[in-house]
């Protein structure tokens, strides 16, 4: 279906009261492939991983740090910054 003849439609449905203008707004921006953001929710996201995972690793050194030794702690940490160093942007590009 064209391009126009769906915002046609789109604008006689508003107009009769079919959709909200509201709806209408989101559809036409739909259908003329409008771009939009998406920065906030995959920051977000983003977020949420890296809690989840300090608070998973956090559970786990809490739940088992009698049988833990200090060394397998602190070598565990060291790793994990390690990784985190070798996978960051910055590293790769050699601004750190």
């Amino acid at each position: 279906m064209p391009q126009a003849k769906l915002l046609t439609d789109l604008q006689r449905w508003r107009d009769t009261g079919a959709i909200r203008p509201e709806q209408y707004d989101v559809l036409s921006a739909l259908v003329r492939k409008e771009r939009f953001s998406l920065f906030v929710e995959l920051h977000t996201l983003v977020y949420l991983g890296v809690v989840s995972i300090i608070a998973g690793v956090g559970w786990t050194i809490r739940v088992h740090f009698q049988g833990l030794g200090d060394t397998a702690i602190l070598f565990a940490l060291t790793g994990a910054l390690a990784i985190a160093r070798i996978l960051s942007p910055r590293s790769s590009r050699g601004e750190g």
